[in-house]
């Protein structure tokens, strides 16, 4: 149990469960070299404490890839991920953050985007994907509820 400084927390009222206030509480970890899918829980206590997608993505990034990684080699990892608003009714909830190494500093850089991605993406049931790995030939990923498919995109 994660202990907040705060008095009124989500968790001492009682009003909502963990994937009730907006998390699934699952990571979608996608290897594009082995072409291969791996879901992954995502836990209550890292949802709080790293709250959102751009938080989400922050830490991903900062324990998994290596600090001397380049932002062009495989080591390096690209983290989408959905804010926990994204899906519902609210203003701005399908926005989605984007998080890895930069190319010019070679430093964590974020992006956030609108749009429908970050709800499409809860409604399949995750709230992140990691892309890791380096494809030898040009793929797209297909995701369709728990269909996971990596095609070709040659022509």
């Amino acid at each position: 149990m994660v202990v907040y400084p705060y008095e009124l927390s989500i968790q001492n009222l009682g009003v909502c469960s963990f994937i009730m206030c907006g998390y699934t509480g699952n990571l979608l970890r996608l290897d594009v070299q082995r072409h291969v899918a791996k879901v992954e829980p995502i836990t209550e206590e890292l949802a709080y404490e790293w709250i959102g997608g751009t938080g989400m993505g922050v830490r991903i990034v900062t324990s998994e890839v290596s600090p001397d990684v380049q932002w062009n080699e495989p080591g390096n990892k690209i983290v989408l991920s959905a804010g926990p608003l994204s899906g519902t009714p609210g203003i701005g909830s399908g926005c989605f953050g984007l998080v890895t190494k930069g190319a010019m500093t070679g430093g964590i850089t974020q992006s956030q985007a609108n749009g429908f991605f970050g709800a499409f993406l809860r409604s399949c049931g995750y709230d992140s994907i990691v892309i890791e790995g380096q494809s030898d030939n040009w793929i797209y990923i297909y995701i369709e509820d728990e269909k996971i498919e990596f095609r070709s995109a040659e022509h």
